[in-house]
């Protein structure tokens, strides 16, 4: 996550209060029915960062709101170096 947990936590209260939280699926199907519920929000988190698991799970299961995590597998370009050990191989 770019936030802190307290942030998200903050965040989440807003779109608890504020929005309509559905999962993934929900909104696919309210869209093909034609009937997307007011102020419908969506929870996605990219790349499958372990902080989803230990950060935002416990936070997204206090607030009853659904997400989904799109995990990455492995990389398309092989020669691909993450931009953290990249700065470690400079010197």
């Amino acid at each position: 996550m770019a936030v802190s947990p307290c942030h998200f936590a903050e965040q989440l209260e807003i779109i608890r209060q504020l929005g309509q939280p559905l999962s993934l699926h929900q909104l696919v199907e309210a869209h093909k029915s034609g009937e997307v519920p007011h102020r419908a929000v969506v929870i996605t988190f990219d790349d499958g960062y372990k902080n989803n698991l230990y950060n935002a799970k416990p936070l997204l299961e206090q607030f009853n709101i659904p997400a989904t995590v799109f995990v990455t597998s492995d990389y398309v370009d092989q020669n691909f170096i993450n931009k953290a050990p990249r700065g470690l191989t400079k010197g």
